[in-house]
């Protein structure tokens, strides 16, 4: 009898002790079950961060570059003469022209020797240099208004 006593004993010390280290486990895996749901947020993050560089290493692959809601336009070295002579805003303006119209050239086209590009610059570069002779004449013709004006002022008086 007193061998069934210490028996049982020893079996509700053993079971106390394997809840008491069932318990810690159950709290391990607890923690290794947050630190894994932290880990799968950054894997998120990460492949988001990954997607987001591979979508802006094609957009910069691209012959046109986006910067700052700009689309600068990657006009064939060849026609390097005409855009010396135009400021920013026509040769972007020409661009997107090209690239936007009813029946738009391609980029690869647009970025190489086409007749139509070449057209369509020679055209800016011929209505900037008017308006700018245009522009050059009326501020001359100002001027002169202005001396003409202080001339019959000192005459008059």
């Amino acid at each position: 009898m007193q061998s069934e006593i210490d028996e049982t004993d020893s079996l509700k010390i053993c079971i106390a002790r394997l809840e008491v280290e069932n318990a810690e486990l159950r709290k391990k895996f607890a923690e290794i079950e947050a630190r894994n749901a932290e880990l799968k947020a950054r894997i998120a993050k990460l492949e988001d961060n990954q997607t987001q560089n591979e979508i802006v290493k094609n957009l910069l692959s691209l012959p046109m570059v986006i910067m700052t809601g700009i689309l600068t336009p990657s006009f064939h070295i060849y026609y390097s003469k005409q855009l010396n002579q135009l400021p920013r805003s026509i040769k972007i303006d020409t661009w997107r022209r090209l690239t936007t119209r009813k029946h738009p050239l391609s980029i690869e086209q647009a970025s190489s020797i086409h007749p139509e590009v070449e057209d369509l610059l020679n055209k800016a570069v011929g209505n900037y240099i008017n308006v700018k002779l245009c522009y050059s004449h009326n501020q001359i013709l100002m001027r002169l208004s202005k001396l003409n004006a202080k001339f019959f002022k000192i005459f008059v008086i």
